[in-house]
């Protein structure tokens, strides 16, 4: 499935990154339960953050899945 935002903007994930002993680097990107538009492909979605929930991610705080996640996504099918 392609999946981006109807409005043409990067979709920006809520993750983590390490810098291990040996030099190597490694990432995880955050996952939570699927929003409704999406559940039907799988049960767990990223965690996808508009505007605000960056900002907040990036301060510190726990991260929030954007709120318009229904209306702002779309997803179709690719061969």
């Amino acid at each position: 499935m392609y999946i981006s935002r109807k409005d043409g903007l990067p979709l920006t994930f809520a993750g983590l990154w390490e810098k291990w002993k040996d030099g190597m680097l490694s990432f995880t990107i955050l996952t939570t339960e699927a929003y409704e538009g999406i559940r039907d492909l799988h049960t767990r979605t990223p965690m996808i953050l508009d505007g605000q929930g960056r900002k907040s991610w990036l301060e510190g705080n726990p991260p929030t899945l954007a709120s318009d996640m229904d209306t702002a996504i779309r997803f179709y099918p690719v061969s």
